[in-house]
């Protein structure tokens, strides 16, 4: 078959040399050693992960995720079928999570960091699967201190777990295409494979791209068609289940992405240099990667070598490129949605260190991605997106009871009310008031801020500003002291501008 790889039943490990041993990874010992050095890999993970997760204060999207889930279970359902069906299993699990451990920073974001830990567990096993013992031990070193991943393992947004579920999906995928039986597959592997594909789906709808790499590249395998009947109707039941997920986002939500901008020439590069951690990292990651094909481009068809570079450099490749045809109409592409095609990448580049010789390359390729790695995760340790925390502490130390507070959007008073309930210990200003003034329209926002302060009586006003209003943060503020003296203002991470107005 022109363009297809044949399968096997003398597939081994032990063709994509050097595993830990010239035995293969077929042995015990084998297998016990993996476990042990694996096991050292997610104690390693959990500690990057857990080290000061409650310094960072929450940010927005993190206090819409606790603000969705501490209602009643109508309520998040509701929530779920109006706008937010995208993240729906995230914030099903979430409200399940925290009502038993309760809505502080450390509680929400556990579940982030337990699915950080899978993603790891899980690529170091699809790279044992695919290629070698060490090449999946590499991998799961990598995706540790992937400064991406690492920002959303310690955050409380559904991206984490998407990252896992989706190599947990393409790790049942390649067990049941490299079975020694593809006529008569697995059916609890198959089950699996359907189950976490489907919560996938549900958990942020890009994961439909991964499934998408999955049947594009089996259909590349010599005798597809033995096993292609038990993947097609996995996949169809699949697409019935995640069917009202794809009605919500094609017919009902379409405003939710009006925020993203329209998709440019750089697209590629910046995602990339996200994904990897910025320009030197990616550079790095580029020549792994070419030494990755230049490895196994040309690998013997019968161990299927290059269907197993080639499944694996779709999952890198394809959900970006397809997000940025659909972007040039609707404006989709953001790295952090393409985040499903993060482990592919990071399995990608571990190749490319297994292929260098002598050993001491490839120790040095880890050890200086590690290390630019770790200078970068240095900012999630130190500091937050936004400051809400800090923001709220200044205004509770500083209002009495009659101040008013004034923000231009409820949306943007989520973070503070979540830190006001944790942070008041006495009387707070009690009076907030909305506007409708959508975050991009500057000019409205500055009207309606103004109209409100002038409301105001003789009561001190606090107004926030965040998000940076298209620029006009400055000039609104300005606009603002021209009706009242500024007595005390105040800048925090994350463009939030805290300004108190005095009396007339």
């Amino acid at each position: 078959m022109s363009g297809s790889y044949v399968r096997g039943s003398d597939v081994s490990h032990a063709t994509f040399e050097p595993s830990l041993t010239h035995e293969g990874n077929s042995t015990e010992g084998n297998r016990s050693r993996f476990s042990l050095y694996l096991g050292l890999e997610l104690l390693f993970a959990f500690g990057v992960a857990v080290s000061g997760l409650g310094r960072p204060s929450l940010w927005l999207d993190e206090a819409y995720s606790v603000d969705f889930t501490s209602g009643s279970w109508s309520d998040l359902f509701g929530v779920i079928a109006e706008r937010e069906a995208m993240h729906g299993f995230y914030y099903v699990l979430l409200k399940g999570w925290s009502s038993v451990a309760g809505t502080s920073e450390i509680a929400v974001r556990l579940p982030s960091v337990v699915f950080f830990l899978a993603a790891v567990g899980a690529i170091a096993i699809l790279g044992r699967l695919l290629f070698s013992d060490r090449v999946g031990l590499i991998a799961g070193v990598l995706l540790t201190v992937n400064p991406f991943l690492l920002v959303f393992a310690r955050e409380a947004r559904s991206y984490a777990m998407v990252t896992a579920l989706v190599t947990i999906a393409t790790v049942a995928f390649v067990h049941l295409v490299l079975s020694d039986r593809p006529d008569r597959p697995d059916l609890a592997v198959l089950l699996a494979y359907t189950i976490v594909g489907t919560f996938a789906v549900y958990t942020h709808a890009w994961a439909i791209f991964v499934l998408v790499v999955h049947a594009g590249t089996l259909f590349l395998v010599d005798d597809f068609r033995r096993m292609a009947r038990w993947f097609v109707g996995s996949w169809a039941i699949m697409a019935a289940l995640a069917a009202p997920l794809l009605y919500f986002l094609v017919f009902v939500s379409t405003d939710q992405v009006t925020w993203i901008p329209a998709v440019g020439p750089t697209a590629f590069v910046h995602h990339f240099k996200r994904h990897t951690g910025g320009w030197i990292l990616m550079v790095v990651f580029l020549a792994l990667i070419a030494i990755a094909f230049s490895r196994y481009a040309f690998g013997d068809r019968k161990d299927m070598s290059r269907w197993r570079i080639a499944m694996v450099a779709a999952w890198v490749v394809v959900p970006p490129v397809l997000t940025f045809l659909v972007s040039l109409a609707v404006p989709l592409f953001l790295s952090r949605y393409l985040i499903v095609a993060l482990p592919g990448l990071v399995l990608l580049a571990s190749v490319g260190v297994d292929a260098l010789k002598p050993v001491w390359l490839g120790i040095g390729a880890i050890a200086v991605v590690v290390s630019l790695s770790m200078v970068k995760n240095a900012e999630a340790y130190t500091s937050s997106i936004e400051d809400w925390r800090g923001a709220v502490s200044f205004i509770m130390g500083e209002s009495v009871s009659d101040d008013l507070i004034v923000f231009y959007s409820p949306d943007v008073s989520v973070p503070y009310r979540y830190y006001e309930r944790r942070t008041a210990g006495g009387e707070v200003p009690a009076i907030l008031i909305y506007d409708t003034s959508v975050l991009g329209d500057s000019d409205a926002t500055a009207t309606a801020l103004v109209d409100m302060v002038e409301t105001a009586g003789d009561r001190r006003v606090w107004v926030v500003l965040s998000h940076d209003l298209g620029g006009r943060g400055p000039t609104i503020e300005e606009n603002l002291a021209s009706f009242r003296p500024v007595v005390m203002r105040r800048e925090f991470e994350g463009s939030i501008r805290v300004v108190l107005l005095e009396t007339p």
